[in-house]
């Protein structure tokens, strides 16, 4: 039997820091300040979102936060529950500072059910997301106690990106959909080294030449293997980028002019720029390159990961306004890499 329940989803802030708002939850709770230990709470959750798998200790405190809440409300069940959790994530924890209902409470529940419930995600990870169940990495689908779970889904390198409270009952498949969320007063960023390979073509008219009787052409399908390094910068619904470059040129040379005379080269140099919009997992979007010797490129961007493999398709299309104001069509190809700062 499957089931797609997610009982508590929050925005995370930017500070990222679950263990500020737990603490806040203990003292309202402790002051009859049940509004506030709930709102605290859900921003707990929120917290978890961004950074390191949860710290089980702190994760637990959170639990039995709310079931001295839930139980001061008047909702045994719900009680029950958060402190079945808090027993089962941080068994050392001391529940004595709650009152002798919470310390019956967590006696109760001192035995742990054995892993009769399942959780997975929808859709299934990728090779570069990670998962934690109560602060616990590992794969997906996981068998769990029947309970209250928190579900992280992150990328590695990256970190956390989604937080969520889910109830596992037993022998029900709980199912996640995890989305990428947005911090409390700003959208959270992903930033990333960009590494990328590719073919580079451009095409144009045949130039030729001779410096001291050395000629000199360049042919009409000028083609580079482009090796780019630099910065790229995710956000939830746009993109922007910084890399530089460097490439041989295959098969021919690149004239220019050089002081007083023409020139050629057989490897290229340069830096680009560009930005877009995030359309899910794809990118659309554009660049303006400046590559020595003396060319401009002005492209629009599109970019795709190829399954779960971790490496990114780009394809780049526009022009290439060369030495004396030449515009020629450009078509390029790479293969990218993103690794999390």
């Amino acid at each position: 039997m499957a089931g797609l329940e997610l009982i508590l989803i929050a925005a995370a802030s930017a500070a990222c820091d679950p263990a500020a708002p737990i603490e806040r939850a203990e003292r309202a709770v402790q002051n009859l300040d049940l509004g506030g230990a709930r709102a605290e709470l859900d921003r707990a959750v929120g917290e978890f979102a961004c950074g390191e798998a949860a710290d089980p200790a702190l994760l637990g405190r959170m639990w039995l936060a709310e079931g001295v809440l839930n139980s001061t409300l008047g909702d045994p069940e719900g009680a029950r529950l958060s402190i079945a959790a808090a027993h089962r994530t941080a068994p050392g924890l001391d529940p004595a500072p709650f009152g002798e209902a919470i310390v019956q409470l967590w006696a109760e529940t001192a035995t742990v059910p054995g892993a009769t419930a399942s959780i997975e995600t929808s859709p299934v990870l990728t090779r570069t997301e990670i998962a934690a169940i109560d602060g616990v990495v590992g794969p997906l689908p996981a068998k769990v106690p029947p309970g209250l779970h928190l579900v992280q889904v992150g990328e590695r390198p990256g970190g956390m990106y989604f937080a969520g409270v889910s109830v596992a009952q037993d022998g029900v498949t709980v199912t996640v959909e995890p989305f990428k969320m947005e911090q409390a007063g700003q959208t959270r960023s992903v930033a990333s080294l960009h590494l990328a390979a590719g073919l580079d073509s451009t095409l144009g008219s045949s130039l030729t030449t001779a410096v001291d009787g050395t000629p000199m052409k360049e042919p009409v399908v000028k083609l580079v293997v482009p090796i780019e390094f630099g910065f790229d910068d995710a956000y939830p619904t746009w993109w922007w980028r910084a890399y530089g470059l460097v490439g041989p040129v295959v098969g021919g040379e690149l004239l220019y002019a050089g002081a007083g005379q023409p020139e050629s080269t057989t490897t290229t140099f340069g830096a680009a720029v560009g930005a877009g919009a995030m359309l899910g997992d794809a990118r659309l979007g554009g660049e303006i390159a400046a590559v020595i010797p003396g060319r401009l490129k002005l492209r629009a961007v599109g970019t795709l990961p190829l399954g779960r493999s971790g490496v990114i398709g780009e394809a780049r299309a526009g022009v290439n306004v060369a030495t004396g104001g030449r515009v020629e069509a450009d078509v390029a190809v790479a293969l990218a890499w993103r690794m999390g700062l």
